[in-house]
């Protein structure tokens, strides 16, 4: 894909893990040792338990549910300049926990190089035989919205193409790294993390340099 200008926006990570009571989760520790300065901490019989951080200066937050961490860096850097330092602190001041799976996710605005519309582009781009559909439908398409999963399903990559708006010329671009594996180890899930990090964004910036 021919690009004016690429934005990155969030740098989400997500893990999958044996369940465990949120509400047991100590708080001194997370306290002590990163720099989340917003925490809340909802019973179990709001969504079974969540525990939510937050730091404004490091525009991160961090949702912690029985089964699922989702870690979201919306910091104004390149991906390759963001440190996930204030993750691995955390990771260390909970108590250990059984992963499953985990997910890399990158989002970025971007502006094709197009005379048209994002939903023109990308449903000019992407459907096949669009003016057949379209004499089939008896209407005209205005957009359209494109979801490619490549890989296996215990290992996979979710490619998200959608206009930021049918009159704009952004399109939103999201990759997703899907990766089932067993991990206990602390140490050893954060080198394998930021080594997917470091990896999927350098897949991140090739599909979108591949893609029509």
């Amino acid at each position: 894909m021919e690009t004016i200008e690429v934005r990155p926006q969030s740098l989400n990570i997500v893990l999958l893990y044996d369940v465990l009571d949120v509400t047991k989760v100590p708080l001194d520790p997370i306290k002590a040792s990163t720099k989340f300065n917003l925490i809340s901490l909802l019973p179990v019989e709001v969504m079974g338990g969540l525990l939510a951080l937050a730091s404004d200066p490091l525009k991160a937050k961090v949702t912690i549910q029985s089964n699922r961490l989702e870690y979201i860096d919306e910091q104004d850097l390149p991906f390759p300049e963001r440190q996930l330092d204030e993750l691995w602190k955390l990771l260390r001041a909970i108590p250990s926990f059984s992963v499953k799976s985990y997910g890399v996710n990158f989002f970025l605005r971007v502006t094709p190089r197009h005379d048209k519309n994002s939903g023109t582009f990308v449903a000019e781009h992407y459907i096949k035989d669009g003016l057949q559909l379209e004499r089939t439908l008896d209407q005209p398409i205005l957009s359209a919205s494109v979801r490619l999963l490549l890989g296996t399903p215990d290992c996979y990559r979710d490619l998200r193409i959608t206009p930021a708006a049918i009159t704009s010329k952004e399109i939103v671009f999201q990759y997703h790294l899907h990766r089932d594996i067993s991990i206990a180890e602390t140490e050893k899930l954060a080198q394998t993390i930021a080594h997917s990090v470091t990896e999927s964004w350098s897949e991140c910036d090739q599909w979108l340099k591949r893609l029509p």
